[in-house]
């Protein structure tokens, strides 16, 4: 393990189910669901410390078909899991959403916002912990994700205690032939991840500028 894996390993991030729908239009009319997914994330921070002004940045892939709902629509739901949540972690960790309808048969509800300008559907699943209803304000592509910043609008706790499910806790409790699984998973991904990432560096000029600076090893 190199060093920075190593430090990297340290951190202990909690899970996150992140699902999104798109409608006919994604504005006032938008009565006619035409697309939903949902994916797992563990690149979920708050960038606000702001009560009246509440923010998430999230990472994702450019291999997630919810990336691509999000992008169309502007807006996603984060849940926190519990542990007696890892039946989601697998279905939406495991699967690809260009491949199978996730959210079939997953007991979910719409909630619906309406601004000034457009009606928002978020799509709940009450089976998890807690939720924030988001709406995105910004974008930034660098190459092998997605940077999302969005407003949280909404937010409700299904549980006196959430206890969110953790990486590590996820290691110590998942059945080995699942984490066997997201761990095979996730050198695929990381291959498509590294070209991705060098693609964009090239592009954007940040290979030559980083090796002509970088100090002597």
């Amino acid at each position: 393990m190199s060093v920075h894996s190593e430090i990297f390993a340290c951190r202990n991030p909690e899970l996150w189910l992140i699902t999104a729908m798109a409608s006919t239009g994604c504005g006032e009319k938008a009565t006619v669901d035409v697309s939903a997914s949902g994916m797992i994330a563990t690149s979920v921070t708050s960038v606000s410390i702001v009560p009246e002004a509440p923010r998430v940045l999230v990472a994702i892939s450019h291999q997630h078909r919810t990336g691509e709902i999000i992008n169309q629509c502007g807006a996603f739901a984060l849940h926190v899991l519990g542990e007696d949540n890892l039946d989601l972690v697998w279905r939406f960790g495991l699967q690809s959403g260009h491949a199978v309808e996730k959210l079939a048969e997953i007991k979910t509800r719409r909630h619906s916002i309406d601004f000034e300008s457009a009606r928002i559907n978020f799509l709940v699943v009450p089976d998890c912990a807690a939720w924030l209803a988001c709406r995105v304000e910004t974008l930034f592509d660098i190459g092998d994700r997605l940077l999302v910043v969005a407003e949280v609008v909404a937010a409700e706790k299904l549980r006196h205690r959430m206890d969110p499910l953790t990486m590590r806790r996820l290691a110590e409790i998942g059945a080995p032939e699942k984490l066997s699984q997201l761990r095979e998973q996730s050198s695929r991904q990381a291959v498509i991840d590294h070209q991705a990432i060098t693609n964009w560096r090239l592009s954007n000029g940040s290979l030559v500028n980083r090796d002509a600076t970088r100090p002597n090893e």
